[in-house]
């Protein structure tokens, strides 16, 4: 069931310079990548109607959101409370526009059904690139839950992706940039061209490497496979897999690009997906042994390798549906032109799970594991990578120095326990007992 709510808001521009009193590298946005205690999980896409409207389409769950029925009421009701602040630049020198709106959804009888609306952004040029950021601010008012996105809006060229709208026949919005093959859709320009460019990509590429191994990726070639033209106006639908970039013209890389990996995507349901993200895990070996061309083999290979690495089916129920529950998130969350358990976060998060600490610029993303005041933290810098193909593209900064603790939590896992924030404090506070117990001072008497 879709309940669709649009949201008029009236729209305060605001000219003047000001200073933020949140310094963007200090807020945590952890909670965009945990799943535990965390309830809000809505879907963002940003889309310029024309040159000064900016339209943010927004989608969530009413099974995320807290409905009551008041004293006296016959229905329950849910409110969220909506801010959102548009800002210059990633240093929040200048607000460009601002506001904010209550959204209720009342029920007879609670039950699952998406929730749909979109509020406006009225832009003129006011930043010297064109680019500015979007933080968005969502209040379960019923449980005081908060949940805060920070989103990039691009008005730097007609061909960018926040051009183009992506949308089912019957018009609705399309968050997820990954489409399954043989299911119809529609793709808007704002400029109302008459035919798409696209072109064509079916590449296989390689597994993220350890966190400290040297990485020599060669560089993408981007000569497509294939190049051919749609009409704009036409219902499209993917012939095969891989991925399709629609431009509406050749001047430049930029456009819009939809990934098809498997028409389960992001979901790990087909026994031929199950061996692959096990590479993390094993030797050389053992990844041979469960590498099988038939998928019954491999469906084998793969229980008998959790089997003997938990002792237990139990235990091993346990590893597999929190390992594949990670490898599945981490498709929602970064995939890019390769699916999410196979880029530089996916690898860290598939491994060591959720981060304790997250915080973004415009260039960058870091991620501590531990206590972020302790020195005897994991942090992982993340380089955001310009691609015309995804804007979810970040390269890890390597470093020998992380060699050990990926050897704890590859062992973790092989002694079947499940490594997480958990395991790494145990393993921080036992680094403290020990430091204790070595620096001891020596008395005289």
């Amino acid at each position: 069931m879709i309940r669709r709510i649009l949201l008029f808001i009236p729209l305060a521009l605001i000219f003047v310079a000001c200073t933020s009193t949140k310094n963007l590298e200090q807020l945590n946005l952890a909670h965009l990548y945990q799943e535990d205690g965390v309830v809000l999980k809505p879907l963002f896409k940003v889309y310029h109607v024309d040159q000064t409207t900016t339209r943010v389409y927004f989608q969530g769950s009413s099974d995320q959101l807290l409905y009551v029925k008041e004293t006296g009421a016959t229905d329950y009701m849910a409110r969220i409370g909506i801010k959102y602040t548009l800002y210059s630049d990633y240093q929040r020198t200048a607000i460009i526009d601002s506001g904010s709106t209550l959204l209720t959804d009342v029920q007879e009888t609670p039950k699952t059904s998406i929730i749909l609306g979109h509020f406006d952004l009225d832009i003129k040029s006011q930043s010297h690139n064109n680019k500015y950021l979007l933080e968005v601010l969502l209040i379960d008012k019923n449980r005081n839950l908060t949940y805060m996105d920070l989103i990039p809006v691009d008005k730097s060229d007609i061909q960018s992706r926040q051009n183009f709208l992506h949308t089912t026949q019957k018009g609705r919005v399309i968050f997820q940039n990954h489409y399954p093959v043989g299911v119809p859709f529609l793709l808007t320009h704002n400029d109302n061209p008459k035919k798409y460019i696209v072109r064509y990509y079916n590449r296989d590429f390689p597994l993220a490497a350890t966190p400290y191994a040297k990485n020599e990726e060669a560089s993408f070639k981007y000569k497509a496979d294939s190049v051919f033209e749609v009409f704009a106006s036409d219902t499209l639908v993917l012939q095969k897999h891989g991925f399709y970039h629609f431009q509406i013209n050749d001047l430049n890389k930029e456009g819009f690009t939809l990934f098809s990996f498997y028409n389960e995507f992001p979901l790990i349901t087909r026994k031929q997906n199950l061996g692959p993200p096990l590479r993390y895990l094993t030797t050389k070996e053992e990844y041979a042994e469960i590498s099988k061309p038939d998928d019954q083999e491999m469906k084998l290979a793969v229980d008998k390798f959790w089997l003997k690495m938990s002792g237990t089916v139990d235990r091993g129920k346990m590893l597999v549906s929190e390992y594949y529950g990670r490898v599945e998130n981490a498709n929602l969350y970064f995939t890019s032109y390769l699916e999410g358990w196979k880029t530089d976060r996916g690898i860290i998060y598939v491994v060591l799970g959720p981060p304790t600490e997250v915080t973004r610029n415009e260039y960058q993303e870091m991620w501590v594991y531990g206590d972020p005041h302790s020195s005897l933290n994991y942090v992982f810098t993340f380089t955001k990578l310009k691609n015309p193909f995804s804007d979810n593209d970040y390269a890890l900064n390597r470093s020998s120095s992380y060699r050990y603790g990926w050897a704890q939590a590859i062992e973790s896992w092989r002694n079947g326990q499940i490594y997480s924030i958990k395991e790494i404090k145990q393993a921080q506070d036992e680094r403290d007992r020990q430091s204790r117990i070595n620096n001891t001072p020596y008395f005289w008497y």
